[in-house]
């Protein structure tokens, strides 16, 4: 029986995100800018927003991730840079106390798990994530 290839899933990007290597490996890389991230989300099965440039409110744009109908199932993985105060930003996982290079990836595979996808989710289904904040392993250390 013949093997069916399977299209590796698409990873939106908006921002500075370290440690995209990782994220390669688990899918294609599509990056957007954050005036039309909003818009692209809706295609894609996961959106990383990275670190925002001057001007950009990184939490406002999850925000209209999570509450644009299109987008409501896609999950976003925020990934702002260490230190960086992240209250409330409403990203199924967020990477706050920084990330080190394979946390990224692991992050990323867990949201893309078959039946964790956005295009499988069904409309308004939100992940429940453990915890609101993960610390690199090293803080435990």
């Amino acid at each position: 029986m013949p093997r069916v290839a399977h299209a590796k899933p698409t990873i939106l990007v908006a921002g500075v995100v370290p440690h995209l290597e990782g994220l390669e490996v688990l899918g294609q890389i599509q990056r957007a800018g954050w005036s039309v991230a909003v818009r692209c989300a809706a295609r894609a099965d996961l959106v990383v927003v990275g670190w925002a440039s001057a001007g950009v409110d990184a939490a406002a744009v999850i925000a209209g991730l999570k509450d644009h109908p299109p987008s409501v199932g896609v999950p976003v993985l925020h990934a702002p840079p260490a230190g960086a105060p992240c209250a409330e930003c409403r990203a199924d996982v967020c990477l706050s106390s920084g990330s080190t290079p394979g946390q990224l990836a692991r992050a990323a595979s867990v949201l893309l798990e078959p039946g964790r996808r956005g295009r499988g989710a069904r409309a308004g289904a939100r992940l429940e994530p453990r915890s609101q904040h993960v610390r690199p392993l090293s803080a435990h250390l």
